[in-house]
């Protein structure tokens, strides 16, 4: 996790911030980084060992920590970020992996003749059991995850959905996924994707489709957590029925209101890079 020192709403790479500069809104950074805080200690009670990378000043969005690569087996694979404005940002993560994790880090894309591909790490690459679910049109690229996954040497299980609504511009925006329930807003990605996931619910799993207005919060955008063989889910305040829904499957939602980082339309998933 990247402390909120910097972030702020300074430049538009997605529809929220364009309507959060056309408005003028401000982000309220002493509430920011209590939201922060609050999600960092809801994953320690949770047994979740939590490190941090600090950032340095113009890095706006380096506080949305799942973007800055994909570690697997002791290697990372270093983002690529389409918008110039948080490629600032690489380098700095990819010293972190070396330095304080002790992890094998290529800059797969940046560093060879793979442009224009790119790719923007866990918001792109999602686990599902054994098999990973990718994101791409938007952000990242089909052939940018493509050469991550081959750099760091996964082999496994693959699928690809093609994401079509700017404002859910990761996969991680539109889709959560833990075990038997998915948990996701179809509208946000290419028709011919919705038969992909939904062959990815398991026999006696659950398909749980969001409305638009907590597909807009960024209910997807959660958090599901395992303790004591119950299902726990953190996200951001969601509708009543959505939460009837959820708590009728026996998940535990835990409502963690990071308001502040929705103006760059970010949310808890967002905030949060899992290295296992």
């Amino acid at each position: 996790m990247c402390p909120p020192a910097h972030f702020d709403v300074k430049y538009a790479i997605n529809p929220q911030m364009k309507a959060a500069l056309e408005r003028g809104v401000r982000v309220d950074k002493n509430r920011a980084f209590l939201q922060w805080m609050r999600l960092a200690f809801l994953l320690q009670t949770f047994g979740v060992e939590v490190r941090y990378i600090l950032s340095p000043k113009k890095t706006p969005d380096m506080v949305f920590a799942a973007n800055a690569g994909f570690p697997f087996n002791g290697r990372v694979a270093i983002s690529h970020f389409r918008h110039t404005e948080r490629r600032k940002e690489e380098p700095y993560f990819a010293r972190f992996f070396r330095k304080q994790l002790g992890m094998r880090a290529k800059d797969v894309i940046a560093s060879h003749a793979f442009h224009p591909e790119f790719f923007e790490g866990k918001g792109d690459v999602l686990w599902h059991e054994d098999t990973l679910v990718c994101g791409y049109g938007l952000r990242s690229t089909r052939k940018g995850i493509e050469a991550v996954l081959e750099a760091v040497g996964y082999t496994g299980k693959r699928v690809f959905l093609e994401l079509v609504d700017e404002r859910f511009y990761h996969l991680d925006t539109c889709l959560c996924l833990s075990g038997k329930y998915i948990l996701w807003y179809p509208p946000a990605f290419r028709p011919e994707a919705w038969k992909v996931v939904s062959d990815l619910v398991p026999p006696g799993g659950f398909s749980i489709i969001v409305s638009e207005e907590d597909a807009l919060e960024f209910a997807c955008n959660g958090i599901f957590l395992e303790n004591g063989g119950k299902k726990h889910l953190i996200t951001r305040p969601v509708s009543p029925r959505l939460r009837g829904t959820l708590q009728d499957l026996g998940i535990t939602v835990h409502e963690n209101d990071v308001s502040e980082f929705l103006k760059a339309a970010g949310g808890n998933q967002c905030l949060v890079l899992f290295l296992n």
